[in-house]
Protein backbone atom coordinates (compact mmCIF):
# COMPACT_ATOMS: atom_id res chain seq x y z
CA UNK A 1 0.00 0.00 0.00
CA UNK A 2 1.34 3.25 -0.74
CA UNK A 3 1.70 5.92 1.83
CA UNK A 4 0.00 8.95 1.77
CA UNK A 5 2.07 12.32 0.88
CA UNK A 6 2.33 15.18 3.40
CA UNK A 7 0.54 17.77 2.71
CA UNK A 8 1.39 20.09 5.76
CA UNK A 9 3.66 23.32 5.80
CA UNK A 10 7.25 23.73 5.32
CA UNK A 11 8.56 26.54 7.85
CA UNK A 12 12.05 27.82 7.78
CA UNK A 13 13.84 28.84 11.78
CA UNK A 14 12.84 32.56 11.88
CA UNK A 15 8.85 31.08 11.92
CA UNK A 16 9.83 28.65 14.92
CA UNK A 17 9.14 29.79 18.75
CA UNK A 18 11.92 28.47 21.19
CA UNK A 19 9.30 25.75 22.70
CA UNK A 20 8.57 24.61 18.77
CA UNK A 21 12.28 24.14 18.68
CA UNK A 22 12.64 22.27 21.13
CA UNK A 23 9.64 19.73 20.53
CA UNK A 24 11.44 19.40 17.38
CA UNK A 25 14.39 18.17 19.52
CA UNK A 26 12.46 16.08 22.01
CA UNK A 27 9.85 14.31 18.86
CA UNK A 28 12.64 14.01 15.95
CA UNK A 29 15.51 14.38 16.82
CA UNK A 30 15.70 12.59 20.07
CA UNK A 31 13.96 9.17 18.02
CA UNK A 32 16.56 9.57 14.84
CA UNK A 33 19.87 9.60 16.63
CA UNK A 34 21.85 7.59 19.05
CA UNK A 35 23.24 9.71 22.16
CA UNK A 36 26.74 10.22 21.47
CA UNK A 37 24.81 11.94 18.03
CA UNK A 38 22.96 14.42 19.98
CA UNK A 39 24.18 18.12 20.93
CA UNK A 40 22.95 18.78 24.35
CA UNK A 41 19.52 20.63 23.70
CA UNK A 42 20.94 23.82 25.27
CA UNK A 43 23.87 24.07 22.34
CA UNK A 44 20.72 23.09 20.41
CA UNK A 45 18.88 25.92 20.94
CA UNK A 46 21.47 28.05 21.37
CA UNK A 47 22.45 27.84 17.74
CA UNK A 48 19.70 29.71 17.04
CA UNK A 49 20.16 32.49 18.51
CA UNK A 50 22.97 33.71 16.32
CA UNK A 51 26.05 33.64 18.14
CA UNK A 52 29.44 31.80 17.80
CA UNK A 53 27.91 28.96 15.48
CA UNK A 54 24.80 29.37 13.74
CA UNK A 55 22.09 27.65 12.95
CA UNK A 56 19.92 27.44 10.23
CA UNK A 57 16.67 25.18 9.94
CA UNK A 58 13.59 24.19 8.24
CA UNK A 59 10.85 22.33 9.39
CA UNK A 60 7.61 20.43 8.59
CA UNK A 61 4.56 21.10 10.59
CA UNK A 62 1.33 18.90 10.06
CA UNK A 63 -2.23 19.96 9.97
CA UNK A 64 -2.38 19.72 13.71
CA UNK A 65 0.43 22.17 14.52
CA UNK A 66 3.25 19.40 15.13
CA UNK A 67 6.74 19.52 14.53
CA UNK A 68 6.98 15.96 12.02
CA UNK A 69 10.40 16.74 10.63
CA UNK A 70 13.17 18.74 9.95
CA UNK A 71 16.81 19.80 8.84
CA UNK A 72 19.39 21.53 11.11
CA UNK A 73 22.50 23.01 9.24
CA UNK A 74 25.34 24.56 11.23
CA UNK A 75 26.91 27.58 9.73
CA UNK A 76 30.95 27.88 10.51
CA UNK A 77 31.26 31.43 8.84
CA UNK A 78 34.58 32.04 9.50
CA UNK A 79 35.27 28.80 7.17
CA UNK A 80 32.61 29.27 5.38
CA UNK A 81 31.47 25.53 5.85
CA UNK A 82 27.97 24.20 5.97
CA UNK A 83 27.68 21.20 7.86
CA UNK A 84 24.12 19.25 7.96
CA UNK A 85 23.85 18.63 11.10
CA UNK A 86 20.67 17.07 11.26
CA UNK A 87 17.77 15.60 8.97
CA UNK A 88 14.68 13.72 10.15
CA UNK A 89 10.85 12.70 10.07
CA UNK A 90 9.20 10.90 13.12
CA UNK A 91 9.90 7.29 12.61
CA UNK A 92 6.29 7.02 11.67
CA UNK A 93 6.35 9.29 8.84
CA UNK A 94 9.14 7.75 7.12
CA UNK A 95 8.60 7.64 3.40
CA UNK A 96 5.88 9.46 2.56
CA UNK A 97 8.77 12.53 1.00
CA UNK A 98 8.97 14.94 3.77
CA UNK A 99 12.35 14.87 3.56
CA UNK A 100 12.57 15.69 0.14
CA UNK A 101 10.10 18.30 0.71
CA UNK A 102 12.46 19.86 3.60
CA UNK A 103 15.46 19.98 1.68
CA UNK A 104 13.88 21.49 -1.82
CA UNK A 105 12.90 24.53 1.20
CA UNK A 106 16.44 24.58 2.45
CA UNK A 107 18.40 24.47 -1.15
CA UNK A 108 18.07 28.59 -1.56
CA UNK A 109 18.31 29.06 1.91
CA UNK A 110 21.98 27.49 2.42
CA UNK A 111 23.12 28.80 -1.13
CA UNK A 112 22.20 32.20 -0.05
CA UNK A 113 24.95 31.73 2.72
CA UNK A 114 27.50 31.57 -0.15
CA UNK A 115 29.69 28.36 1.40
CA UNK A 116 32.74 26.91 0.30
CA UNK A 117 32.13 23.78 1.49
CA UNK A 118 28.80 21.72 2.12
CA UNK A 119 28.94 18.39 4.02
CA UNK A 120 27.08 15.81 5.92
CA UNK A 121 28.29 12.74 8.18
CA UNK A 122 26.63 9.66 7.65
CA UNK A 123 26.94 6.80 9.60
CA UNK A 124 29.11 3.49 7.99
CA UNK A 125 26.58 0.53 6.90
CA UNK A 126 29.22 -1.67 6.88
CA UNK A 127 30.21 -0.47 10.65
CA UNK A 128 26.32 0.53 12.04
CA UNK A 129 23.12 -1.86 12.25
CA UNK A 130 20.00 -0.73 11.55
CA UNK A 131 18.55 0.23 15.13
CA UNK A 132 15.51 2.27 16.63
CA UNK A 133 17.74 5.55 15.74
CA UNK A 134 17.16 4.69 12.31
CA UNK A 135 18.65 2.90 9.37
CA UNK A 136 22.64 4.21 8.14
CA UNK A 137 21.68 2.33 4.83
CA UNK A 138 18.46 4.17 4.26
CA UNK A 139 19.99 7.21 5.60
CA UNK A 140 22.86 6.94 3.27
CA UNK A 141 20.41 6.44 0.27
CA UNK A 142 18.65 10.21 1.06
CA UNK A 143 21.49 12.01 0.79
CA UNK A 144 22.80 10.26 -2.41
CA UNK A 145 19.26 11.14 -4.15
CA UNK A 146 20.20 14.70 -2.77
CA UNK A 147 23.41 14.45 -4.42
CA UNK A 148 26.17 13.98 -1.90
CA UNK A 149 29.06 12.06 -2.77
CA UNK A 150 31.38 10.37 -0.16
CA UNK A 151 34.78 11.67 0.27
CA UNK A 152 37.28 8.56 1.03
CA UNK A 153 39.25 9.65 4.21
CA UNK A 154 38.82 8.14 7.73
CA UNK A 155 36.26 9.66 9.78
CA UNK A 156 34.74 10.16 13.07
CA UNK A 157 32.55 12.35 15.02
CA UNK A 158 33.78 14.68 17.48
CA UNK A 159 32.77 14.37 20.83
CA UNK A 160 29.46 16.63 21.27
CA UNK A 161 29.59 16.89 25.04
CA UNK A 162 32.52 16.04 27.58
CA UNK A 163 30.72 13.17 29.09
CA UNK A 164 29.86 11.62 25.21
CA UNK A 165 32.34 9.32 23.59
CA UNK A 166 33.57 9.76 19.48
CA UNK A 167 31.15 8.73 16.81
CA UNK A 168 33.28 5.78 15.14
CA UNK A 169 33.17 4.78 11.29
CA UNK A 170 31.45 7.63 9.84
CA UNK A 171 30.92 8.76 6.02
CA UNK A 172 31.61 12.30 5.22
CA UNK A 173 29.26 13.31 2.38
CA UNK A 174 30.33 16.73 0.38
CA UNK A 175 27.29 18.48 -1.77
CA UNK A 176 28.04 20.38 -4.74
CA UNK A 177 28.00 24.01 -4.19
CA UNK A 178 27.48 24.89 -7.98
CA UNK A 179 24.66 22.57 -8.72
CA UNK A 180 22.67 23.83 -5.16
CA UNK A 181 22.87 27.72 -6.13
CA UNK A 182 21.42 26.99 -9.59
CA UNK A 183 19.34 23.88 -9.01
CA UNK A 184 18.49 23.06 -5.87
CA UNK A 185 19.72 20.27 -4.60
CA UNK A 186 21.20 18.55 -7.59
CA UNK A 187 19.79 14.86 -7.65
CA UNK A 188 17.01 14.57 -10.06
CA UNK A 189 16.75 10.73 -10.30
CA UNK A 190 16.80 8.03 -7.01
CA UNK A 191 20.21 7.37 -6.46
CA UNK A 192 20.94 3.49 -5.54
CA UNK A 193 23.77 4.25 -3.72
CA UNK A 194 25.99 7.18 -2.68
CA UNK A 195 29.04 7.90 -5.39
CA UNK A 196 32.54 8.52 -4.33
CA UNK A 197 34.21 11.56 -5.01
CA UNK A 198 36.57 11.97 -8.02
CA UNK A 199 40.38 12.39 -7.04
CA UNK A 200 40.27 15.81 -8.66
CA UNK A 201 37.45 16.99 -6.91
CA UNK A 202 38.42 15.11 -3.63
CA UNK A 203 42.11 16.98 -3.66
CA UNK A 204 40.50 20.15 -3.13
CA UNK A 205 37.50 19.53 -0.94
CA UNK A 206 40.35 17.69 1.58
CA UNK A 207 42.41 20.72 1.45
CA UNK A 208 39.23 23.02 2.45
CA UNK A 209 38.25 20.47 5.21
CA UNK A 210 41.44 20.86 7.02
CA UNK A 211 41.55 24.30 6.65
CA UNK A 212 38.53 24.58 8.52
CA UNK A 213 39.34 21.81 11.06
CA UNK A 214 42.29 24.17 11.17
CA UNK A 215 40.22 27.62 12.20
CA UNK A 216 37.64 25.46 14.81
CA UNK A 217 41.04 24.43 16.65
CA UNK A 218 42.33 28.00 16.74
Amino acid sequence: MTESRFDGRILTASDMSAEALSRFYDDVILPNFAPNELMPRADFLHGFGGCGTQSHGVFAIDAEGSVVGGLVAEWFASSRVVLLAYLAVRPALRGRGIAHQIASVAAPLLSSLKPTLVVAEVEDPNFHASSRAGEPMARLRLFAELGGQVLLLPYFQPRLDSHLDRVQHLLLLVFSIQSLSHHGWPATRRAKQATVLSDTSAHRVRWQFVVHLRQLAS
